[in-house]
């Protein structure tokens, strides 16, 4: 199986695994860590920190910014807390990364990401996007567009 048939595969199984964990409401997403062979170490969702109140309201804007760890951050954490290399791995998503989540890949030493494009209709996180657009192409970090790799 070459580099994009796992890219493809990665992401059908974190359609599901999303579907099966991920509790957020509005916008559902998960994130998995491909080891540099193409390996699937670890798998998130957007969450809440560990410990941290599940209110419903934390999980609707303008709240949800300062509460929900959007899963790839929520992927380095835990590839932090359980010693997993993400120094040029991959990381595929269910979603394009807002530009915080852009900003720890990069300084997470990942190698490509492979993700759908991003939404920009939402005026709100048009910005998000353009900066994490930029921010990956200037730092050299490959993205993979899933559109383009299952078609």
């Amino acid at each position: 199986m070459d580099l994009n048939e796992r890219f493809a595969e990665t992401h059908r199984r974190l359609l599901a695994h999303v579907a099966a964990q991920c509790r957020d409401p509005h916008a559902p997403a998960a994130a998995a860590l491909l080891s540099p062979e193409g390996e699937v170490r670890l798998m998130a969702v957007n969450r809440l920190p560990a410990g941290v109140d599940d209110d419903p309201r934390r999980w609707s804007r303008p709240q949800r910014y300062l509460y929900v760890e959007l899963a790839p951050r929520a992927l380095i954490f835990e590839a932090v807390r359980t010693g997993v290399r993400t120094a040029g791995a991959y990381l595929v998503a269910t979603h394009f990364p807002a530009a915080e989540d852009a900003r720890a890949i990069i300084q997470a030493g990942f190698r490509a990401i492979a993700c759908p494009a991003p939404e920009l209709d939402d005026v709100l996180e048009r910005e998000f996007y353009a900066s994490a657009q930029r921010m990956l192409y200037e730092a050299a970090v490959q993205v993979h567009y899933l559109e383009d790799v299952v078609a």
